[in-house]
């Protein structure tokens, strides 16, 4: 029997960040910790000697800090990707060249694929590969099928199936047959979504999902790497997320602490028409209201102190 052959990955919404979500926050190096799924990812490239398809949100802010860019410079291997929003100022395409997302691509660390057909990108001699960045209205991949090219899409759209989804969804971004626009593709690609899953029927659809876990209701979320052999099969890689730090129960005061919003308003007042140092006035508040050191925390980063 003939061994199969991997010949592309596929990951989303990594969502690097300078500093660690709430969730993560116990993680003793931010950056240390997203190292690793990225090089997790490396080291399946380097194996499979594949392309890398990225299907958006690179970046948890489209003005990320020029430490966090020069660290994806450093460590993040190179892809094809589309920007989600995320990547992109006021989550607006138009702005795309203002965004941290097209340093790189400037960089030539990502190649940002095109959703012209005609620019598509060749995956192999027989299949190429489009891109619908987020708020790019999708095409219908039946046009490319005259050329007799198998046609693989990537998305960065919410598509949703049963118990895969946010409560209360929109009907619209379910998976379904009336989903004409994703006709004539042989494999569609997509993130936004952070629950993972694929469905064959109607369509051959991955939903990527999360990269790194960021948030507590995505702790049982599987976080894996899609793989595509030469023959359409897909495969999934699980990481390794057994070195991953959360906030755990115990830390519940901290995780869920509110900010008394009243006391913080009358602090600030206070500044008055002598307009005193902002920081002071919050320190003020934190010291006068004993807050937690998560609080504490979350504000100097606010403030970049």
């Amino acid at each position: 029997m003939r061994q199969k052959n991997i010949i592309a990955l596929f990951v989303s919404d990594l969502h690097l960040s300078h500093t660690a979500p709430s969730f993560r926050s116990t993680e003793k190096n931010w950056y240390a910790a997203m190292q690793r799924p990225v090089d997790e990812l490396k080291r399946l490239q380097q194996i499979y000697k594949c392309p890398i398809f990225c299907a958006g949100d690179i970046f948890d802010r489209w003005n990320s800090p020029a430490e966090l860019i020069n660290w994806s410079l450093e460590h993040l291997p190179e892809m094809y990707a589309i920007p989600g929003q995320h990547d992109l100022p006021d989550h607006n395409i138009n702005e795309i060249k203002r965004s941290a997302y097209w340093t790189l691509v400037k960089a030539k660390k990502i190649h940002n694929l095109s959703s012209d057909f005609s620019k598509a990108f060749f995956l192999a001699p027989d299949t190429i590969v489009t891109g619908f960045a987020f708020g790019e209205q999708i095409k219908s991949g039946q046009s490319s099928k005259k050329h007799k090219h198998k046609h693989i899409a990537i998305i960065h759209q919410y598509n949703w199936v049963n118990n895969k989804g946010y409560k209360n969804a929109d009907p619209k971004q379910y998976l379904s047959l009336t989903r004409t626009e994703f006709e004539g593709y042989d494999l569609i690609v997509s993130g936004d979504n952070h629950q993972p899953w694929y469905h064959t029927i109607p369509f051959h659809f991955v939903n990527s999902g999360t990269f790194i876990r960021r948030h507590i209701n995505e702790k049982e979320y599987p976080v894996r790497i899609t793989m595509l052999t030469d023959d359409g099969s897909i495969y999934f890689h699980v990481l390794d997320t057994s070195k991953d730090k959360y906030l755990e129960d115990g830390n519940k005061k901290e995780s869920t602490e509110d900010i008394d919003l009243k006391k913080l308003m009358k602090e600030l007042e206070k500044l008055g028409d002598a307009k005193m140092d902002f920081r002071h006035a919050i320190q003020c508040y934190l010291e006068q209201n004993n807050s937690t050191q998560h609080i504490r925390k979350i504000l100097n980063l606010a403030m970049n102190v």
